[in-house]
């Protein structure tokens, strides 16, 4: 099955179970701090150097929720707000595309683990169909869970490439860019979210089973 088709089908069925939130749910809970810190940015005339500055090397917060180290997730924000304002339907856009990229990357995976089209597509379709994801893709301060799975998807699935590359001339070099890569696109998703350090066990064990079986 052609990755063009999966890609169709997925975004049917996010079309159908998702869509809603893109015009009945609004900005909620800690979408304040996630989009009310660029709001407060743009207030103040606030240099972009110090913007980036605050992003990347926060003050220490007493409060936990405010303490946590998720960089790349407001960097986002910060980028998308002189673009989306207020509006919370762009930022749920965004957030499809991530939960959509991550389903297609999914059948990839599945389906060449597998062998098996059938078995990819109902995984990506399951994935991006599950009733239980509804809180990561209608709340928009949720995208850490969306923007870390989906980065540490593609550094699987890099990675995996890079195994099933195999070894000889002229390969070696590209399949330590290709290591180098996966391990680039781990850290993006630590940057979203801290669990994403399981992307070295994970990591780890596909070398592993790619060992075995390759």
């Amino acid at each position: 099955m052609p990755v063009v088709v999966a890609l169709l089908l997925i975004l049917a069925v996010h079309a159908g179970t998702n869509l809603a939130a893109w015009s009945r749910v609004g900005l909620l809970a800690d979408d304040r701090f996630a989009v009310g810190m660029p709001i407060w940015f743009d207030l103040q005339h606030t240099p972009w150097a110090e913007r980036l500055h605050s992003v990347f090397f926060p003050a220490v917060q007493a409060d936990a929720a405010a303490a946590l180290y998720r960089p790349l997730v407001a960097l986002l924000f910060l980028i998308e707000y002189p673009l989306f304002g207020v509006e919370a339907c762009y930022y749920h856009a965004v957030n499809s595309v991530f939960h959509c990229t991550t389903a297609l990357v999914w059948f990839v995976l599945v389906r060449r683990w597998t062998s098996s089209p059938a078995a990819g597509l109902a995984v990506a379709l399951t994935f991006v169909g599950w009733v239980g994801h509804s809180e990561a893709t209608h709340w928009v301060s949720a995208r850490v869970n969306l923007q870390a799975m989906c980065f540490l998807s593609l550094s699987l699935l890099v990675w995996d490439n890079a195994e099933r590359a195999g070894s000889g001339p002229g390969r070696s070099r590209w399949n330590w860019a290709r290591q180098g890569a996966s391990l680039g696109l781990g850290l993006l998703a630590l940057g979203a979210k801290e669990s994403a350090i399981l992307i070295l066990p994970l990591l780890a064990l596909l070398r592993l089973l790619d060992a075995s079986f390759w």
